[in-house]
């Protein structure tokens, strides 16, 4: 008598299932069950027989981020507060990230919201996070430059640019209904 093979018994079952008159579909999602249930079976049994013990991985806890969120309009405030004062007061290098708002979006395009703090304030040695005064002549002043100064002295500080908000002086809505 041949050994029982997985082969043999497929074809046994096969023919059984012939012999009853049962359509070929039904059969395949018979068999398509029984192998289903089968491997969860296995997969279930035979790590609990066989020694082994498997264990859910667990992610590592990620470090908790510390981010400061710096306002355009600060320049306006009575006293102004400037990005210096984040260096001066230790603020600076402990922060992992400093979300700058705000810039603005016109013409589906992303602008600057204020060119006065973000371009043209000129900042002297006192405000400067360099402690060097901007050159008068510079195009590249203002809070966009103080940004880059306080990354170049944190490296590891994300600066992120906020997009959002009508524009204070205008009014000018950014999404506008269609």
């Amino acid at each position: 008598m041949p050994a029982n093979t997985p082969r043999r018994i497929f074809i046994r079952t096969l023919r059984w299932f012939v012999s009853l008159s049962v359509s070929l579909s039904s059969v395949l999602q018979f068999l398509f069950r029984a192998c289903r249930r089968i491997l969860w079976a296995a997969a279930v049994l035979l790590p609990a027989h066989s020694g082994l013990v498997v264990r859910a991985e667990t992610p590592a806890p990620r470090p908790a981020l510390l981010v400061a969120y710096f306002g355009q309009w600060s320049l306006e405030n009575d006293p102004p507060f400037y990005l210096k004062q984040l260096v001066t007061n230790g603020s600076a290098a402990r922060l992992d990230q400093l979300n700058y708002s705000q810039a603005s979006v016109k013409g589906g395009q992303c602008s600057i919201a204020d060119p006065k703090a973000d371009l043209n304030q000129a900042y002297g040695r006192e405000n400067s996070v360099s402690g060097k005064p901007d050159r008068p002549d510079s195009p590249f002043r203002g809070y966009f430059h103080q940004l880059k100064e306080l990354k170049q002295r944190y490296p590891h500080l994300k600066v992120v640019i906020s997009l959002g908000m009508p524009d204070r002086k205008t009014g000018e809505p950014l999404l506008l209904p269609a």
